[in-house]
């Protein structure tokens, strides 16, 4: 059995019935402040998953699915995410700085706010990401054209 607790009061949040989190089944839990640093997650799935404003910070996530997952706020400094499905997740003021993202799909992620100073997106996919001008480290990028939404945003144009 793992624990995983609240990042500030040790609370458990969540206990997976198993000696791994690697293929863990963890829809739609509310793992919000949690701890998960340097926590293997390979292959979990984190669908929709509550996970703002928690410490991933050099995690491994590979092959993970966090489709619609809330990852506002999240350290997720240095952690692999390569070939995750980010898809539609909400990666608002995550930190992401020196994250690992081969081939992740970010496909309608919201980045606004995010830090990606540092980031490996070689091959990520990033058709309609939104992004704004307090999105960090995409100019590199060479995005193209970005459209703006000004209730949103902006977007990437496809």
């Amino acid at each position: 059995m793992i624990p995983i607790k609240q990042k500030s009061t040790g609370k458990v949040l969540h206990t997976v019935p198993s000696s791994s989190l690697e293929d863990a089944d963890l829809r739609a839990a509310d793992l919000f402040w949690a701890d998960l640093r340097g926590a293997d997650l390979t292959h979990a799935n984190l669908e929709r998953v509550d996970l703002g404003y928690s410490l991933l910070g050099d995690s491994i996530l590979g092959y993970t699915c966090l489709r619609g997952a809330n990852l506002q706020g999240a350290d997720m400094r240095g952690s692999i995410l390569s070939r995750s499905e980010l898809n539609d997740a909400d990666l608002r003021k995550a930190d992401l700085r020196d994250a690992v993202l081969l081939e992740a799909d970010l496909s309608g992620a919201d980045l606004r706010g995010a830090d990606l100073t540092g980031a490996d997106l070689s091959g990520a996919h990033l058709d309609g990401i939104h992004v704004d001008n307090t999105t960090r480290g995409l100019s590199h990028l060479g995005l193209g054209q970005l459209e703006v939404e000004p209730a949103q945003g902006c977007r990437v144009a496809a």
